[in-house]
């Protein structure tokens, strides 16, 4: 299957950088180019990921739902504290 190809017109000096760079980590400009895209999207994703659920906005959702947290794990730490019951140290 054909790899589908197009052209983009870069200024010659930015073509120039984009050479070296990719010349100087011993990988082809399209190869760079992929990866500084990839990086693009992953710092937008956590930059996105960060925005939604900030520090407090578990907290306001517990508060909004109604849901106050009860503060007592029991039903939580049965199972661990079975298993250190049966631990032999």
């Amino acid at each position: 299957m054909a790899i589908e190809k197009t052209t983009v017109t870069v200024p010659k000096p930015l073509q120039k950088r984009l050479a070296h760079l990719a010349r100087t980590e011993g990988t082809t400009q399209v190869a760079l180019i992929e990866q500084m895209v990839k990086a693009r999207e992953d710092a937008q994703f956590w930059s996105e990921l960060r925005s939604a659920t900030g520090p407090y906005a578990y907290r306001v959702d517990v508060d909004t739902d109604g849901d106050a947290p009860s503060g007592d794990y029991t039903a939580e730490n049965a199972p661990l504290a079975t298993e250190e019951a049966d631990a032999t140290w």
